[in-house]
């Protein structure tokens, strides 16, 4: 149908920043190639697109690098490209409207991490959307609170187990050299 390329979101997706400068392993996959295009469920159907096809968007060829499974969200009627094509396609180079955050790295004490990660970024970045991925981000931050309470709490248990065992080998090997202690004597 000719209304599916009107009716279609286009994501541009750029390259994972990390604190510091950091290198970490990508959180959301591979970053795109130019010229590539992951496609939502939906689009790839009515389309009949699969990965190695081509496609035009906005009068720019691009290839099919993937077809995700559709899912019934607003991900099925997207089309994923590089954030460098999403910008050009349209006209709009350097210009960006949207920032996915998935982590601000806060404690339990942080009662609003959006409200923090959009008080650092919004000075940055005037007049862009600051969006925090709500379920995956409060996953992962569950699971790195856990992981924090974990290792504090069996840390000193470690060190104690550690303790008793090199004490445990000093007194074995101490018994089993009795008798060259008392030739020394």
């Amino acid at each position: 149908p000719s209304d599916v390329y009107t009716s279609q979101l286009l994501v541009g997706i750029g390259g994972e920043r990390f604190k510091g400068g950091q290198v970490m392993k990508p959180v959301f996959g591979k970053v795109l190639p130019a010229g590539q295009a992951v496609l939502g469920g939906t689009v790839a159907r009515l389309l009949d697109l699969a990965s190695g096809d081509s496609l035009s968007v906005l009068g720019h060829d691009a290839r099919v690098q993937a077809c995700l499974v559709e899912s019934g969200t607003v991900e099925d009627g997207t089309i994923y490209v590089p954030l460098e094509d999403a910008q050009a396609w349209p006209g709009l180079t350097g210009r960006i409207n949207e920032i996915q955050a998935l982590e601000c790295h806060c404690g339990a004490e942080v009662e609003d991490p959006l409200g923090l990660l959009r008080e650092e970024l919004l000075p940055l970045l005037p007049g862009t959307i600051v969006l925090r991925r709500q379920d995956a981000a409060d996953a992962r931050r569950d699971q790195r609170q856990l992981a924090e309470g974990t290792l504090a709490l069996l840390s000193p248990l470690f060190v104690l187990l550690a303790g008793a065992l090199i004490a445990a080998l000093g007194a074995l090997n101490a018994r089993d050299r009795r008798e060259e202690l008392g030739v020394y004597a």
